[in-house]
Order: structure tokens, then C-alpha cells, then sequence
């Protein structure tokens, strides 16, 4: 998938503006151009895949916004909401997926293996584990 600068959606660059700028702080490589695609159209996914789902405060249940980096290589990402909520189209295949958000020191890594028209709910809960 090939992307340009306008497909970062320019009329919602404050969205987008205060993830990057974190994932930059903490060591994670945005090098080049991204393609968050969030707002990509469902129409033609015949041959795609869909990766969605929710991240959330560990601790406190709350919705976080979220840097999802899908694959590095390929520079696809996506964005969490003001609900927490990500959705993005991306080819069949593995990938690692690192996720990060502003104020939890955890980045979380997880393996994924998608096939073609398969959707695939996972769910981030980000920050320390409670101690009791």
C-alpha cells in the first residue's frame, strides 16, 4: 500500500499530531511517510484484512489514544479514538504490532497472523499491573 502525505488525513491533523509526537519521544521508528489509514472505506476489501479492537487503561478501564504501529516496514498504523477505539485494513499475513499511549511506560507487543476477509478484534490494556 502506498501513501502520501494527504492520506494522513490532513483536515484531522490534531488528531493525529499528539501520538506521533509520542511515539517519536519513546523510541518508536516513524521514519518516512505512515499511513494511518482509519478513515480508509470498507468498499474492495475482497483480498484485505481488517485488525480493530480497543485500548484501555489496565488500572482504570479508561479509553486511551494510542499510536497502533502495525508494521514498520510497510509504514501501516492506525490511531485510537477518544473511545479508545482503532480500526485499520491491511493485506493478509504476520505482523508484530507495538502499541503505545501518552502516560503508560509500557509498550505492548503483540504477533498477529491474518488471512484474507478475516477481521480480527484485538484489544490493548496498557500500563503497569496492579500490586495488591
Amino acid at each position: 500500500m502506498s501513501c502520501s502525505t494527504s492520506n494522513i488525513c490532513t483536515s484531522k491533523k490534531h488528531i493525529l499530531k499528539e501520538p506521533i509526537d509520542l511515539a517519536i519521544k519513546n523510541n518508536v521508528k516513524l521514519k518516512g511517510k505512515y499511513c494511518f489509514n482509519r478513515f480508509e472505506s470498507r468498499n474492495n476489501l475482497s483480498d484485505k484484512a481488517i485488525v480493530k479492537g480497543y485500548v484501555v487503561s489496565r488500572n482504570e478501564g479508561n479509553p486511551l489514544k494510542a499510536v497502533i504501529n502495525i508494521d514498520k516496514e510497510l509504514k501501516l498504523g492506525a490511531i485510537s479514538d477518544v473511545e479508545g477505539y482503532y480500526e485499520t485494513i491491511i493485506e493478509p499475513g504476520n505482523y508484530q504490532i507495538e502499541t503505545i499511549s501518552i502516560g503508560k511506560p509500557k509498550l505492548v507487543t503483540k504477533k498477529i497472523s491474518i488471512g484474507e476477509n478475516e477481521i480480527l478484534e484485538l484489544n490493548f490494556f496498557l500500563g503497569e499491573e496492579k500490586v495488591e
